[in-house]
């Protein structure tokens, strides 16, 4: 075996990705707060995405002309 395997081994036993895929789940714990529970209101995707796309769309490849794509409104706030 080489001490380089020692010194740095191939792959962590740990990373972002296994303690993500591990324990992260869906599933509802009883006892626990839901977000409906915690006064968070949920957005639709469809409010929200011109704004979320906006710096892709407008430095992808390119250079933008002025006025070439519109500007959006800001996203609308929740009261």
């Amino acid at each position: 075996m080489r001490l380089i395997n020692f010194v740095r081994p191939v792959s962590p036993p740990y990373s972002l990705d296994r303690i993500e895929r591990e324990f992260v789940t869906d599933t509802l714990t009883p006892g626990n707060p839901t977000l409906a529970d915690l006064g968070v209101q949920l957005t639709p995707l469809e409010h929200r995405i011109h704004w979320e796309i906006k710096p892709y769309r407008l430095y992808n490849y390119y250079w933008a002309s002025i006025g070439e794509f519109p500007e959006p409104d800001p996203p609308p706030l929740a009261h």
